[in-house]
């Protein structure tokens, strides 16, 4: 089982070493969760933030 390459030909390319796509895969999944963990504090910090200063939204009829 090989490991997905990009899905693009580059020509005259003599090819990348087999660790590459490991250390590309690796790589990706580290900067995504960094992005998931960040995006998840900023929100929690909203929600946070929006709970202590009370404010409220009551779903009324006009605005489903």
């Amino acid at each position: 089982m090989r490991w997905p390459t990009a899905p693009f030909y580059i020509p005259y390319s003599p090819g990348m070493p087999d660790w590459w796509d490991l250390v590309w895969w690796v790589f990706q999944l580290g900067i995504m969760s960094l992005l998931l963990w960040f995006l998840a504090t900023v929100a929690m910090r909203v929600d946070r933030d929006f709970v202590k200063t009370g404010q409220s939204h009551d779903l009324q009829d006009d605005d489903v």
